[in-house]
């Protein structure tokens, strides 16, 4: 977003004033053009002692603090030489900047609009309305503004890049490309379009190309928010680990100096702490005027609690594939259920089935946050629940407003929020332990048995694939991990390949990712001494197949800082036993939390050294493996992870408590939910 600072912007209109104010403005004004902003300060203030009507010394301190990103002072500042003087359409556009850096994004649009309204031939004006109308979620409407800046200067980078970010919001990935192409052709030092740029190829699986972007943008301006954790990802997708350590002790060294080098979802994959990803996610918290938890709707008539699910991903999803059944099966008595689409309308089997599963069903991708809120509040919610949290589409600022009186996050991303917005978490006692409640800005819903809600109506294909089919050896033993490959790290690669060199006629099942991904991991096999053709990779398919397809591996083999979550349940509802071993995260105790919820406590191992003894064992002990596949098979159905009603019951009982302490007038506490 430009701002009408420094040395490009307009010279203030003459003000009629006393010579000794004029002496002061004229001095400040020259310090202003120097930089030296606290010099410049002072004697706009001097002015203003003077000639306290002095607007256009009352618009140079606001543009000051605007440069210092003091933008509510900035905004008083402003305001004030308004009130004297409506008719300045560049103290309006400031006024913009400032309020949309305030993520008051409406009156920044308001300003803009009477800017434009007094100079409708000004390109910055359009190009900052269309950033306020973007960053409101009104994509078309930003596009039209984008166009019009562009028709009145072709060669405006800025706005071609903000062009290029609102397509890709709107998953218009090449038309966004040939947008970022641009900017960067006019402004070839223009890291902003860089990062851009390769957050769209990242987006379509172009990895190298994205990390030569962002290695770009890191050359021309290192303090870009982000590209360093947007490098070490992309490098994970293509399980490229030259100088991984290098990085990721650079990536630490920022954290702990305070900085944005990583996104909160990219860090859940990092070897690393809960206080760290605490502190990582508290730097990307929007920083909004929180609305008290207090503020809320008349109670319902019917007495049922209101509650609305948020997400982008009511479609064929992990997080819907988990959270369908638990929608079905809420208790009408008791709740009334809300759904809140922010994300595409993809009209697929799963997206009908949820539309069908809500009470109230609301598309909202193309509607700005406060538009949001206010259904939210119309449709009088006592709980809202985020189930996307900082990964990809997500609208925190919509939390951050407070679309409920309580405010929940849960599955889509599995760590603090660091939001003062967020009221309550849920987890259960392995995931989240005593001793690190400290490091979760949430109070924690313990639920009795595991954290994972499931779906026990997921349907198997009856296709029985033959190994042939699926690219696997007749014989031998298959280890398996069908996770996304960017979870794979060095370490727990080494143990896998170890353990290939000790069964004979043993393979690794993956599944497929990236060309370079699959090449990579190839060659580090090699490495190792084991031939690469012991890799084998799984193409997609659809959601009942992908099920079948499990049937024919002999054991799962989890990874260790990012586990398997949805991928685990697939695997133990197909039959087969899933090896988990204790991180020290919520992430990285996903799997463990899940298969003991399934009766396998054996297959938790507490430390690496542990998974591969189990892994060994059960690879060379064929009654063992097959006393194990017996046990869960005979008692998948009666155990707490597959048993919807009974984990819907254990969450609606979390809620209910919450809802209450908050009707008492409590503040949010730890809540642990009896079995």
């Amino acid at each position: 977003m430009s701002k009408k600072t420094g040395g490009g912007h307009k010279a203030p209109a003459p003000h009629k004033t006393n010579p000794k104010a004029a002496a002061a403005f004229s001095q400040a004004l020259a310090w202003h053009q120097q930089g030296q902003l606290d010099q410049a300060r002072a004697f706009y203030q001097k002015t203003l002692e003077r000639d306290p009507g002095h607007t256009d010394a009352l618009v140079n301190l606001g543009l000051i603090c605007l440069q210092k990103g003091q933008y509510e002072e900035g905004v008083e500042w402003i305001r004030r030489s308004l009130k004297l003087n409506p008719r300045q359409p560049d103290a309006l556009s400031n006024l913009g900047v400032a309020l949309a850096a305030l993520k008051n994004h409406a009156d920044a649009v308001d300003a803009f609009t009477r800017a434009i309204a007094m100079n409708p031939n000004d390109p910055v004006l359009y190009n900052n309305r269309g950033g306020a109308l973007k960053d409101m979620y009104l994509q078309r409407e930003a596009i039209a503004d984008f166009d019009a800046a562009i028709k009145l200067e072709p060669n405006y980078a800025e706005a071609y890049n903000n062009r290029g970010l609102a397509r890709f919001n709107l998953r218009e990935n090449e038309l966004a490309r040939a947008d970022f192409e641009r900017a960067i052709a006019i402004r070839p030092d223009y890291a902003l379009a860089y990062r851009h740029l390769g957050w769209m190829l990242n987006e379509i699986r172009q990895y190298r190309e994205a990390i030569e972007n962002f290695e770009k943008a890191y050359g021309l301006a290192p303090e870009t928010a982000y590209l360093l954790g947007s490098i070490y990802s992309c490098r994970q997708y293509l399980c490229n680990w030259d100088n991984n350590e290098r990085l990721l002790e650079e990536i630490n060294l920022k954290l702990e100096q305070g900085k944005r080098v990583v996104s909160p979802f990219i860090c859940l994959s990092l070897p690393t702490t809960p206080r760290k990803l605490r502190d990582c996610a508290r730097l990307s918290a929007p920083k909004l005027d929180v609305l008290p938890r207090e503020r809320q709707s008349a109670p319902a008539g019917d007495g049922k609690i209101r509650i609305g699910y948020f997400s982008p991903d009511f479609r064929n999803h992990p997080v819907t594939h988990l959270i369908a059944g638990l929608i079905e099966r809420h208790d009408r008595s008791r709740f009334e259920v809300h759904g809140f689409n922010i994300g595409p309308v993809v009209d697929d089997p799963w997206r009908q089935r949820m539309a069908k599963a809500f009470d109230h069903f609301h598309d909202v991708m193309d509607t700005a946050d406060d538009k949001v809120v206010a259904l939210a509040r119309e449709a009088g919610l006592d709980i809202a629940v985020d189930l996307t949290g900082y990964t990809q589409f997500s609208r925190t600022a919509i939390f951050a407003r407070r679309a409920a009186p309580l405010q929940l996050q849960y599955l889509g991303y599995v760590g603090s929020m660091g939001a003062e917005f967020i009221d309550y978490t849920i987890a259960d006692e392995i995931v989240i332990p005593e001793n690190e409640r400290q490091f979760y800005d949430e109070k924690i819903i313990y639920l009795p048995h595991t954290y994972q809600v499931n779906d026990d109506k997921k349907v198997i294909s009856d296709k029985n694939f033959s190994r042939q089919e699926l690219g696997l050896p007749d014989k031998g033993f298959v280890f398996c991990c069908h996770n996304n490959l960017y979870k794979i790290t060095p370490d727990v690669f080494d143990i896998w390949m170890r353990l290939l060199g000790k069964i004979e006629g043993s393979v690794l099942w993956l599944l497929r990712g990236s060309d370079g991904a699959e090449d990579n991991l190839r060659k580090e096999a090699e490495k190792r001494g084991v031939a690469p053709d012991r890799l084998v990779f799984a193409g997609h398919a659809p959601h009942a197949e992908y099920l079948a397809r499990f049937r024919a591996a002999d054991l799962f083999l989890d990874t260790f800082y990012y586990n398997a979550g949805t991928t685990a349940s697939d695997a133990l509802w197909a039959g087969l036993p899933v090896l988990a071993c204790k991180g020290n995260t919520y992430v990285g105790r996903m799997a463990a939390s899940i298969v003991n919820a399934v009766g396998l406590p054996e297959l938790v191992a507490g430390n690496p050294q542990e998974y591969e003894e189990i892994a060994s064992r059960l690879a060379s002990e064929p009654g063992q493996l097959r006393s194990l596949r017996q046990k869960l098979a005979a008692s998948k159905s009666g155990q707490p992870l597959f048993d919807t009603e009974l984990t819907t019951r254990h969450i609606e009982h979390g809620l209910i408590a919450a809802h209450e302490r908050h009707a008492a007038g409590l503040p949010p506490e730890h809540i642990f939910v009896q079995p």
